[in-house]
């Protein structure tokens, strides 16, 4: 079945541009203003000395901190579902569960601190599924999410050298752990590029690493209904009053 497109509402009326602060109607005037302003506004993020809030507040305010020149809504949670493909990210109605469930976790292990290298892959793997599973914005969750991960990593004591990932192998990972919970991928490209912490390779790793930042902008609202009933199960809480978690996964810790 194809999917069938829904209104969206962050688009300028009768274009496929983001509404923006510039007021900028132009696809490729756009992509390079918003690039740009993001780029910028990194610079200064690094610049400050970042503490991030290890919760999705934290993360929002990386996206404010990114965005706040181009969106009005920066910072602010999406209110449309999206997806490409069969690929559904969470459903608002299920976005309570897994903003807890993705706070939970990542406070239950520590914010990462105290592993060692193998136990930092793979946990950093399952929490960023968590986090990419929410994709709590329109746009830029791809720069967002990986400002926050290297500030977390940062203060555990590890450096994420995003560069050597593809946007592709990226892509192709990160689908895999969201609808197959198969995590190796991740683990597998986070092995290739975690190392211990150079206080120098933090800011170079994100300011060099512009290309594969949100390569999908192409990802909106494209999803059909039986796409969504046929992934929303997922998202539904456990009866298990002891835990509360999402249906979808968490696999040993493995320590």
């Amino acid at each position: 079945m194809v999917d069938s497109p829904v209104f969206d509402p962050y688009l300028i009326q009768g274009t496929t541009v983001l509404r923006n602060l510039a007021g900028i109607i132009d696809s490729a005037e756009f992509d390079a203003f918003e690039s740009t302003s993001a780029r910028l506004r990194m610079i200064e993020f690094f610049d400050s000395n970042p503490q991030v809030e290890p919760t999705l507040r934290g993360v929002r305010a990386i996206h404010y901190q990114l965005f706040q020149d181009v969106y009005d809504w920066a910072g602010q949670l999406r209110t449309i579902n999206m997806g490409k493909g069969e690929s559904l990210f969470l459903p608002l109605e299920f976005f309570s569960n897994g903003i807890e469930y993705f706070e939970r976790t990542l406070k239950e292990d520590h914010y990462l601190q105290g592993l060692n290298r193998v136990q930092f892959i793979e946990r950093l793997a399952m929490n960023f599924d968590n986090l990419n599973v929410l994709h709590p914005f329109r746009e830029g969750n791809g720069r967002t999410q990986r400002l926050f991960w290297s500030v977390i990593a940062r203060d555990a004591g590890w450096d994420i050298q995003w560069p050597q990932i593809s946007a592709q192998e990226n892509i192709d990972a990160s689908v895999q752990a969201l609808l197959h919970v198969n995590y190796q991928p991740l683990m597998a490209l986070f092995d290739r590029c975690v190392s211990p912490l150079d206080r120098y390779s933090l800011v170079f790793s994100m300011l060099n690493h512009q290309p594969i930042l949100d390569s999908g902008k192409q990802y909106a609202t494209e999803i059909s209904e039986d796409i969504r009933q046929r992934h929303s199960s997922r998202y539904i809480a456990s009866s298990n009053s002891q835990s509360h978690r999402p249906t979808r996964r968490r696999k040993s810790r493995g320590r």
